[in-house]
């Protein structure tokens, strides 16, 4: 017994609406050079530090939404 697959739904407008202000947003953050992190004020390695020092804090934010630097 073989299973048909639903065709994929398109998006929603909100759906695009809300992909457009994102990316919208991040050329604003990146148009002068600097990261977002940089944009903020965010100082990326005492978030590196606060994760080694406590793993367990690390382990809540899934790596997909870790902020990475260099």
């Amino acid at each position: 017994m073989s299973r048909v697959r639903a065709p994929p739904e398109a998006p929603n407008k909100i759906e695009v609406d809300m992909k457009e202000q994102v990316a919208k947003k991040v050329a604003e953050l990146f148009k002068d050079g600097r990261t977002p992190l940089e944009h903020y004020g965010i100082d990326g390695d005492k978030i590196s530090e606060v994760e080694k020092r406590h793993p367990e804090v690390a382990k809540q934010i899934p790596l997909s939404k870790r902020i990475m630097h260099g």
